[in-house]
C-alpha cells in the first residue's frame, strides 16, 4: 500500500487499484502587485507568459502540470525560473519576484505564514485551468486488504 499523488490524465499501471482519499486545488501564488494577480479569468496561456516557480520534476503536481502543457502543445512556452519543494523557500522566491508559483493547496493552510509575506502575496484558484491533484491509496489489484490498511483508509475517508 502507498499513499501517493495521482496526477489527472496520467494512467496508473494496470496492476494497481487506487482509492481516492482527497483532492487539492491548484493555486497560483504571486505578488499582489504582479500582473497575473489582477486578471479576471486567467488562462493557461496567461500563466505561461510569466516565469514559473514549480515543484520538482517527480512531484505529482509537476507531472500533472507538464502533462497538461504537453497535451495543449505549449511546452515551448514554459519558462521555469526555479524549482523548489520547500514551501517556505517557494514563498520567499515569490516575494523576491522570481515568478508565479504553483501549489496544490494554499500555503496558508499548510503552514503558518509570516505576516510580512502574507500581505505581499495573493493566491489564485486555478482549478478551472489545472484541475486538482488527487491523493490516492494505491494497492496491488486483487490483493487482500490488511486490517490496518482498511482502518487507515476508513479514517481518512
Amino acid at each position: 500500500m502507498r499513499l501517493v499523488g495521482h496526477p489527472q490524465g496520467v494512467e496508473l499501471p494496470v496492476r494497481f487499484e487506487a482509492v481516492s482519499l482527497a483532492r487539492f486545488t491548484f493555486h497560483a501564488v504571486c505578488l499582489a502587485s504582479h500582473p497575473f494577480a489582477i486578471l479576471k479569468k486567467p488562462t493557461l496561456r496567461d500563466l505561461l507568459k510569466h516565469p514559473l516557480i514549480l515543484g520538482g520534476a517527480n512531484t505529482s503536481s509537476r507531472i500533472q502540470f507538464d502533462h497538461l502543457v504537453s497535451k495543449c502543445g505549449l511546452c515551448d512556452h514554459v519558462n521555469v525560473s526555479v524549482t523548489a519543494s520547500n514551501l517556505s523557500v517557494i514563498l520567499n522566491y515569490v516575494v523576491m519576484g522570481l515568478g508565479v508559483a504553483l501549489l496544490t493547496m494554499p500555503a496558508h493552510e499548510a503552514t503558518p505564514m509570516p505576516a510580512d509575506i502574507a500581505k505581499k502575496i495573493v493566491f489564485r484558484n486555478l482549478s478551472q485551468i489545472l484541475g486538482h491533484d488527487h491523493i490516492v491509496l494505491l494497492h496491488p489489484k486483487g490483493r487482500y486488504e490488511l486490517a490496518h490498511v482498511k482502518t487507515f483508509r476508513e479514517m481518512v475517508l
